[in-house]
């Protein structure tokens, strides 16, 4: 755009001009920062899932590993709000408590091909969140369960594989069995034994947390109508688990928004300067056809400018005495 235009947008838009050339820098800064922790996790995940041979042995090796090296604490690191909480490379670093280990391990499964997803138990009387646990797609349709935070898992009897989130939702006594089967074998240490099993319930799991608002309920009725159950494993998005991809999408879809209000400033102005000015009115007067034709004196200008210019549209002005253009019926122009 040449100078004198940014002159004719005005400070706002050129202001908005800054604001999205920001907007887009902070989102592909995000998406960099994003991708490199990516590759740092992956390499991390490749290594502790070398032998496995089976989606199920890498869910089970990973988790083994982010129960072991990983703290037990409360992370509070965050990436730009608190909010967001911790990234999981920083969880990697420095530990963290259930919600910040199950992020670690859905971050690392996908890493190795393994599609997971957060997910959570709510306490049976207040209806808030009160656990957060993984669940992770083995095999086509073959889901599974595991608890970083206690390094807790749920084989079937028969040994054909492992229950899912919605086996759990369906039949609560298969976690306290499993408990009971833990803490039977597990040296007093452990912090299998300190699990909170009136809270820490399954009876009401689920990935998303579909009784925050009122909107959340009723798309959770519209999709049960379709999907039944499958509603409460469905897999959350991925900016919502990685706060830096989180932002970048806020910081992207912010730039968008100020480059489209900012062409359509620059549209708006350029359309503006574009549209002819009108002419400046003229000072002279002429008298209205009316008067010419009924008065002495117009009477006689008028004889006089048929014979001089009129066929041409000029004629004599008895009051300016400079050729004029035709008498208007309007008067002054």
């Amino acid at each position: 755009m040449a100078h004198g235009e940014w002159r004719k947008v005005g400070a706002s838009s050129v202001v908005l001009c800054a604001l999205a050339i920001t907007l887009f820098g902070a989102a592909v800064g995000c998406w960099v920062g994003y991708r490199r922790d990516c590759n740092q996790l992956r390499t991390v995940a490749e290594k502790i899932t070398a032998d496995a041979r089976s989606g199920s042995e890498r869910v089970l090796a990973l988790l083994h590993w982010v129960h072991v090296e990983t703290g037990t604490a409360k992370n509070h690191s965050y990436f730009v709000l608190p909010t967001l909480g911790a990234t999981p490379i920083q969880v990697l670093r420095a530990g963290g408590d259930c919600a910040d280990k199950a992020r670690l391990l859905s971050a690392m499964l996908r890493e190795v091909g393994v599609p997971a997803t957060m997910a959570m138990c709510f306490h049976p009387a207040t209806g808030q969140p009160s656990h957060t646990i993984v669940e992770a797609r083995t095999d086509p349709g073959v889901f599974m369960v595991v608890d970083p935070a206690f390094d807790l898992y749920f084989p079937r009897s028969d040994g054909s594989g492992y229950f899912g989130l919605l086996d759990l939702r369906r039949d609560p006594a298969i976690l306290l069995r499993r408990l009971d089967q833990l803490c039977d074998t597990a040296p007093r240490t452990h912090p299998i034994h300190s699990y909170n099993r009136t809270q820490a319930v399954y009876d009401r799991a689920g990935s998303i947390n579909w009784n925050r608002n009122w909107l959340m309920g009723f798309v959770r009725d519209r999709l049960l109508s379709d999907l039944g159950d499958d509603v409460y494993r469905l897999s959350r998005p991925v900016p919502f688990e990685e706060p830096k991809l989180f932002v970048a999408a806020v910081a992207l879809l912010s730039g968008l928004s100020a480059s489209s209000l900012w062409g359509f400033r620059v549209w708006q102005a350029r359309r503006h300067h574009a549209r002819p000015q009108p002419r400046a009115h003229s000072r002279r007067c002429i008298p209205p056809r009316r008067l010419v034709r009924t008065t002495p004196a117009g009477r006689a200008n008028l004889l006089a400018s048929r014979g001089n210019g009129w066929q041409s549209g000029e004629r004599k002005d008895d009051l300016c005495g400079t050729p004029t253009p035709a008498i208007s019926p309007r008067g002054c122009k």
